[in-house]
């Protein structure tokens, strides 16, 4: 496993990204505006778009001559319920009255990809884990009819100030809960491999949940959460708060976490980067990333498994940290960037912004090794990798830009191609 890792990061390093853009998806045609955000599960790709619809499409693989080439088969197409409680313009009635400000990402009513996670029930995904590792696997269909049967969205950004959960089948409201964020919860992430989420709100806090795990939320929940919120914090609700992290003066505008080291990263629109440990909601330090220049909000924030961090702050810039605040790097971005991975052990970052560039770059030094130039559909709103642990095609990424279209990324030069793709 190791080597086979090793050896993507090299082929990354020494060979270009290729772009394509499959013909049939269901935007414009079922959904309007932008995708928000594109979640992969198994060999399913869910899209959410910015008017709360949600498509659900099958990702093919086929080899004819040779020549790799990539499908997505159009599945299923449906609102997400209790859409019509979204901060998303596109999702409002008579939206387009509503001023454009309310998209831009520093708005405190901005839904992006932030504002979306997938969540596999918490026994199943450990399950899935193993079997999906395991050569006796009986049938990989069961694998995946399994997997989708306990899939879950979460989401935030509504006008309740709630995170919502729904089931992937049906898109049915599972639950809604605000956990004590005294206003909109602008934003949240998922550990990998667990049932810890984190939301940031514009109250200047982030809160740490437990997903569908009550046994969990028993032991991690302290005692301050259980006497400030009381009977609404019941231990056997889907979603169960256990945490609540001080540290920020202005808006929460990003989070990343690790399970493997229990930490949480933190961004807010002042400027200030802000660590705690993710199991017990402990402080750890403060990071001021831009020492010259007050009240430069962070954008975006992406942490590996080896305690080094990537922060995009408001001024373009792109800098490398580590949880323990030393300041490894820095690069100017030229570019408004929207999302950013962690990919290849730790060694890679991809981003892609409002240029409608896809960036590969290491992250030991911000060096660009490979750009692809997908603008012809717009800004890019939001970048996904396929897992490693549910697929063997651990190094395709899709690229969500603002016409609604889906672009498939990959570095095999054998495969069909529609865009050309930069070499720097």
């Amino acid at each position: 496993s190791k080597e086979r890792r090793k050896k993507f990061i090299q082929n990354v390093t020494s060979r270009t990204l290729h772009s394509y853009t499959p013909a049939k998806q269901f935007s414009p045609k079922y959904s309007k505006g932008s995708i928000l955000s594109l979640l992969p599960i198994f060999d399913t790709l869910i899209a959410v778009y910015a008017d709360m619809s949600v498509g659900i499409y099958k990702f093919l693989t086929s080899s004819k001559l040779g020549k790799s080439s990539y499908v997505l088969k159009m599945e299923k197409h449906r609102s997400l319920n209790r859409s019509d409680l979204s901060m998303s313009r596109k999702a409002i009635k008579r939206g387009s009255a509503a001023p454009s400000s309310m998209e831009n990402s520093d708005s405190y009513h901005a839904v992006g990809n932030w504002s979306f996670a997938i969540f596999t029930g918490s026994t199943q995904h450990d399950n899935t884990r193993r079997r999906a590792r395991s050569i006796r696997v009986t049938s990989s269909a069961d694998l995946k009819k399994d997997t989708e049967a306990n899939t879950y969205i979460l989401s935030c950004g509504y006008w309740d100030d709630t995170v919502k959960v729904n089931s992937l089948d049906g898109l049915k409201l599972i639950c809604s809960d605000f956990g004590g964020h005294q206003g909109p919860i602008r934003c949240l992430a998922l550990g990998s491999g667990d049932s810890l989420l984190v939301t940031g709100g514009q109250d200047a806090t982030c809160r740490i949940w437990v997903v569908d795990h009550p046994d969990m939320a028993l032991a991690l929940c302290d005692g301050y959460v259980q006497t400030s919120l009381g009977a609404s914090n019941k231990g056997g609700s889907f979603l169960t708060l256990c945490h609540i992290l001080w540290g920020h003066w202005h808006p929460i505008s990003c989070i990343d976490l690790s399970s493997d080291l229990d930490v949480v990263v933190s961004g807010d629109l002042g400027g200030l980067i802000c660590v705690h440990t993710l199991r017990r909601g402990q402080f750890i330090r403060s990071i001021n990333v831009h020492r010259t220049r007050s009240h430069c909000a962070v954008r975006k924030i992406a942490l590996n498994s080896h305690g080094f961090f990537a922060v995009h702050m408001e001024d373009k810039t792109l800098q490398v940290c580590t949880v323990n605040g030393v300041h490894l790097c820095i690069s100017h971005a030229d570019d408004t960037l929207n999302d950013m991975k962690i990919f290849s052990c730790g060694e890679m970052l991809i981003t892609g912004g409002d240029k409608g560039h896809v960036v590969v770059r290491t992250m030991k030094d911000l060096v660009i090794q490979s750009t692809v130039d997908i603008s012809k559909h717009g800004p890019i709103r939001c970048i996904s990798l396929i897992p490693i642990e549910l697929n063997a095609s651990s190094h395709t990424f899709f690229a969500g830009s603002h016409d609604g279209t889906i672009t498939i990324l990959n570095d095999e030069p054998e495969v069909k191609i529609e865009t050309n793709a930069i070499s720097l």
